[in-house]
């Protein structure tokens, strides 16, 4: 039987990145991210929706000298669970451009991958730091540069696999906004049993498949990690770019390639894309809304495909009263068996 709460689409309180408090509960509409994305990188909890229903948890609260993000899945279960806590060190100082510093320190993990009590000691945990400085800020234009660094820690249950334990990522990179247009863009530099951004649109899907080679069903850590070792180091750019014209558009997308991709690699490059338009003319009370990932998309012969590598969602949505919108959400993706799953949904969706 369904739970009530199960019902609700989100119930969220500000702005994220915009007010010193942003809360939100119930399903990811929009991906979640902490800090860079280097650990938690666009993570949905909808990814086996509705056959997994999670009302998950966002926050994030800035209380200008520190602050804290933070996230989990699913507020029962609270398997998968990112954070960063991040200080500005000089903030009192007065000094130009330095006052603004801020210095972090990160962590993802997912306590319980195979959701299998006798499958113990199977967490998969990334642990982190970063540094970010505002070199401009300006109402129409500014820009940061940052840097991430993050090893990977997994546990006991891999050591008799041929998962190599340890791996290590590195990225610098700049953000900022040019008018309407935010970006972001790095330069990664990662081992070979690293996987940057980890907890990913995908990661729900992932972590349930069932192979052979491993007692536990951490595919991340297994099918993408099996039989590698620090070497050979991957280099590669991160891509990422999204803009509101005139609160009618939202439109985001990433790309994420490295120069060890070979023709075959069912992983990269990777490309998200998601839009949504509100008050369109003539249907002020609509909302429509896409969102696409995928994997190995190597050619627009790729992208079109929905395959194994996909996930696309569609919503219509129509608001019955202020801040409450009723919305049909037709998914499509699939199983862990590989299995085509296309599935039509309603739910309501409350802002507050």
């Amino acid at each position: 039987k369904e739970r009530y709460p199960e019902k609700i689409d989100y119930i969220r309180w500000g702005h994220k990145g915009q007010d010193p408090f942003y809360f939100l509960i119930g399903r990811f509409r929009r991906p979640v991210s902490i800090g860079h994305g280097f650990i938690v990188n666009n993570y949905s909890n909808m990814a086996r929706y509705p056959n997994v229903r999670k009302i998950g948890l966002e926050l994030e609260l800035d209380r200008n000298k520190w602050g804290i993000e933070a996230m989990t899945d699913d507020v029962t279960r609270a398997d998968v669970i990112g954070g960063r806590f991040y200080t500005r060190p000089l903030l009192e100082t007065g000094i130009p451009l330095l006052r603004n510093l801020k210095l972090a320190a990160s962590a993802g993990t997912d306590r319980d991958p195979d959701s299998d009590s006798e499958t113990p000691k199977d967490a998969v945990t990334i642990i982190g730091a970063d540094a970010e400085l505002p070199l401009l800020n300006f109402k129409y234009f500014n820009a940061a540069v940052y840097g991430d660094i993050a090893k990977m820690r997994m546990g006991d249950v891999y050591r008799s696999t041929s998962v190599v334990d340890g791996g290590i990522g590195k990225s610098a990179g700049l953000s900022g906004k040019i008018f309407f247009l935010n970006f972001r863009s790095e330069y990664r530099a990662i081992d070979s049993n690293f996987i940057p951004g980890y907890f990913d649109g995908f990661y729900d899907i992932d972590r349930w498949k069932k192979y052979n080679v491993s007692a536990s069903s951490t595919t991340k850590a297994v099918r993408q990690l099996w039989g590698k070792t620090k070497e050979p180091v991957r280099v590669g750019p991160y891509i990422e770019a999204w803009f509101t014209f005139f609160r009618i558009l939202d439109f985001r997308a990433s790309y994420e390639n490295y120069n060890t991709v070979g023709r075959d690699d069912p992983f990269y490059p990777h490309l998200i894309a998601s839009a949504s338009m509100a008050q369109m003319p003539f249907l002020a009370n609509y909302t429509l809304e896409a969102d696409y990932d995928k994997k190995g998309a190597r050619t627009w012969d790729d992208i079109k495909k929905v395959d194994e590598n996909a996930i696309l969602a569609l919503k219509v949505g129509y608001s019955v009263a202020p801040n409450v919108t009723m919305l049909i959400v037709t998914r499509r993706n699939y199983d862990a068996e590989g299995n085509s799953t296309k599935t039509t949904t309603a739910e309501t969706r409350i802002r507050f």
